[in-house]
């Protein structure tokens, strides 16, 4: 039997094949309401296909949603007894007032001002969670052995977190998202978990960051999947096939071959 994985994947990169295979429904969420959209449907496809290529090849890029995101998930380690912290994150507490303190937290060129009220509310959340989980397991393909890998947010008895700030939501969101099948997945064959009965993308609404409201806040807006072990493991088999027919007529693109099972 096969032991040596072929290909090597993480959940974002499926969430970005799926941004790609989804590029047309994604374009008349963002642009089908507008009589002249700033792009066609054409070039947004061509826009998620090099994202797409750029993520598989790990191009350094900054967000700045990205970098909030991270410091956010950071603060909420730290309040829950966190020791280090992630690199090229600080963090610091800063009191304004006896009834108001604001923690500043910077990553790159990004820096921001949380509530800290408000994390302490999102942090309580996970009091007593595992925080910042390696997973991976491997999945038997059509193509060979796969391993998917990553970093759970929380787990708390059994249910895996994933802490998702955004400026817009609707429910449903991260429904096509994958870190709810691969890390459930993971924690069970990789023998993580016995067994998990749900995963939850907490989305957080950032409000704030203005002149006007300097600091950051947010509503905390639960989205829970049930899990299902044999149907999440056919999905991911699926995705994860589908992916690798993608990798493999554009293998002579992909600079980064760790994604081909390579020891780098």
């Amino acid at each position: 039997m096969e032991t040596k994985p072929k290909y090597r994947i993480y959940p974002s990169l499926l969430d970005s094949f799926q941004d790609y295979l989804d590029a047309e429904i994604l374009w008349d969420q963002f642009y089908g309401s507008k009589e002249e959209p700033d792009v066609t449907v054409a070039e947004f496809e061509e826009k998620q296909y090099r994202e797409l290529l750029d993520s598989i090849n790990r191009v350094p890029f900054e967000s700045e949603a990205a970098s909030r995101g991270t410091c956010l998930n950071e603060i909420v380690d730290l309040i829950n007894g966190q020791t280090d912290t992630r690199e090229n994150v600080a963090v610091k507490s800063l009191k304004l007032s006896p009834d108001q303190t604001l923690i500043a937290a910077a990553q790159g060129r990004y820096m921001f001002f949380f509530d800290a009220g408000f994390c302490r509310e999102l942090a309580a959340r996970y009091k007593g969670a595992a925080r910042q989980v390696f997973l991976k397991a491997t999945i038997e393909t059509a193509y060979g052995l796969v391993e998917l890998y990553g970093y759970a947010d929380e787990i708390l008895r059994d249910v895996i977190y994933d802490i998702k700030s955004t400026g817009r939501y609707d429910f449903g969101k991260y429904e096509r998202h994958w870190q709810r099948h691969v890390y459930p997945y993971c924690a069970i064959e990789g023998g993580y978990m016995d067994s998990v009965a749900g995963f939850e993308y907490t989305a957080v609404k950032m409000a704030g960051g203005t002149t006007c409201t300097p600091l950051l806040s947010g509503d905390i807006i639960p989205e829970y999947y049930t899990y299902d072990h044999r149907e999440s493991t056919e999905c991911l088999r699926d995705i994860c096939e589908r992916f690798i027919e993608f990798l493999e007529f554009n293998r002579e693109k992909i600079t980064d071959k760790k994604i081909f099972g390579a020891d780098v």
